[in-house]
């Protein structure tokens, strides 16, 4: 995970707010009838009833929690990593070639990085 803090340019010393830019890592698989999209850095799965309705289910499901994060001015409470056998799976999958809409990803989400495991 990556957090990047900026200053927008057109803020004054008086006034500064930072931009909050997260790097998420998502892992999309099938567990039994249903997909599950879990990212793993906030250790958070979202079902569907097909692999990108499982990502579209996680981004709404993302947007909630880091907004709700970010009004109470608590960012760190929503980053809990998931189980190591996850990340292992992870580093298994392959990545997905169809892109993430901009306008789906919440926009604190500076990238989102997908990988799909094969089914068994």
């Amino acid at each position: 995970m990556r957090l990047l803090l900026r200053q927008p340019r057109n803020r004054t010393n008086d006034n500064k707010m930072q931009e909050i830019r997260i790097d998420l890592s998502v892992l999309v698989y099938r567990d039994n009838k249903a997909w599950i999209a879990h990212c793993l850095e906030m250790d958070l799965p979202a079902e569907g009833r097909t692999a990108n309705a499982a990502i579209k289910n996680f981004m709404d499901i993302a947007k909630v929690q880091i907004g709700s994060a970010l009004d109470e001015g608590n960012l760190n409470s929503i980053f809990f990593s998931a189980p190591a056998e996850l990340w292992r799976l992870y580093a298994l999958g392959k990545d997905r070639l169809q892109p993430i809409s901009d306008q789906r990803k919440p926009k604190q989400v500076n990238r989102l990085s997908v990988r799909e495991l094969a089914p068994a």
